[in-house]
């Protein structure tokens, strides 16, 4: 009578150490063996040894595919009937029997015709995985999409469908697939510290000065493995699922300009005004990313006069800030004020919206031709001359 049909790993080093285990995972090119055992010694239907061309044909799947492989006939030892299966490509799910079919017979020839669909007092477990793991997202994890400075650090997740490792030479969770990365036109950076948590392998790249533009992925490649040996190499140019832009600013804004926009040049009394505007590379704020006021703003210091005699240093007024990127500033021409008009100081601090830094101190106007402007706050006077001639 049939017994049992059971299976053994084919490794030796299990073997050895006396292989416990209820469930095994292999990959293409291992061996399974399966062994259906008789309450007694079997034979063919001349009581001779049973061969490849005379044994029960024991077929066999993985998963839930319908296909079947046919297992090879190894040996007959007794009432044991072995048979080996190697693991081919496209092998994926747990191993059942599809069909076990044939007649043996014992030494008087009493015979047993077998059928089975399913194994028979199993109790392990044999799983095929030949699949390797697959890049399914490369994608920023954080932060929010937006702009950030040097110093603030970006996390960058590649994900796969299986738990996955390094590949060098063996599995490996020291080794990782290289990402290089770049911001706009900057120079081209290596991500250098990574780790592994089941499915991802995360990556942390620090903003350092000289990133500006937005982030993107230059290269992703090298090698990943999944538990068993599985290995993918990987090799990508983009992001991949990423649904957040991520920005560097690293450069603080810098002072474009600073002139006189009204009135136009010419010579002006006391009592009218004179706007100055300081230009920048981009919008500016104070320390907190708030708007500019007259407390925060730059200070311009400005003064009258000419040939190396100069009235008493000002200050202009701040009015506001105009488009994020122009500072106003008025003045009203006072008794006193004559000659041409100078800047003599501007200076300050003044920040990008993510907090870049830019101190600010400037001698002189930007463009003192353009409007050139000329306070004259005296009245005409009046002499006289001993011959009795008046002199204005």
């Amino acid at each position: 009578m049939f017994s049992s049909v059971i299976i053994a790993p084919i490794s030796e080093s299990l073997a050895v150490t006396g292989f416990s285990e209820k469930a095994k995972t292999y990959r293409a090119g291992e061996k399974v063996i399966i062994i259906a055992e008789y309450s007694e010694n079997v034979y063919n239907s001349s009581a001779g040894t049973l061969t490849s061309s005379t044994v029960p044909v024991l077929e066999i799947r993985f998963g839930t595919s319908t296909t079947t492989r046919k297992a090879t006939f190894s040996s007959v030892n007794g009432n044991q009937i072995t048979y080996e299966y190697t693991i081919a490509s496209g092998d994926n799910g747990v191993l059942a029997v599809s069909s076990y079919s044939g007649t043996v017979y014992d030494n008087v020839l009493n015979s047993r015709s077998i059928s089975r669909t399913s194994f028979l007092n199993n109790e392990i477990t044999i799983t095929a995985d030949t699949t390797a793991p697959t890049l399914t997202s490369l994608a920023v994890s954080s932060p929010v999409q937006g702009t950030y400075k040097a110093g603030e650090t970006v996390t960058i997740e590649a994900e796969y469908d299986e738990k996955v490792y390094g590949y060098d030479s063996g599995i490996s969770s020291r080794v990782a697939p290289e990402l290089k990365i770049k911001f706009g036109s900057s120079e081209e950076r290596t991500v250098s510290r990574f780790y592994y948590t089941g499915s991802k392998i995360v990556y942390e790249y620090t903003i350092a000065s000289g990133d500006d533009g937005s982030l993107a992925v230059n290269s992703y490649s090298g090698t990943v493995s999944d538990s068993i040996g599985n290995s993918r190499s990987i090799s990508r140019s983009s992001f991949l699922n990423n649904s957040k832009t991520i920005s560097a600013d690293t450069t603080a804004p810098t002072l474009t300009s600073l002139a006189v926009s009204s009135p136009t040049g010419g010579t002006y009394k006391a009592g009218e005004k004179v706007t100055i505007v300081a230009e920048y590379s981009e919008s500016v704020f104070d320390s907190n990313a708030g708007t500019l006021t007259s407390s925060t703003a730059p200070e311009l210091k400005i003064k009258f006069g000419w040939f190396g005699e100069f009235g008493e240093e000002k200050i202009a007024t701040f009015i506001e800030s105009k488009e994020g990127r122009y500072l106003v500033y008025e003045y009203t021409i006072a008794s006193g004020d004559n000659g041409d008009l100078y800047g003599t100081s501007y200076c300050g601090e003044v920040y990008d919206q993510v907090e870049n830094k830019a101190t600010i101190e400037k001698d002189g106007f930007t463009d003192t031709y353009t409007n050139w402007i000329v306070a004259d706050t005296t009245a005409p006077s009046v002499t006289f001359s001993p011959n009795g001639n008046t002199t204005p």
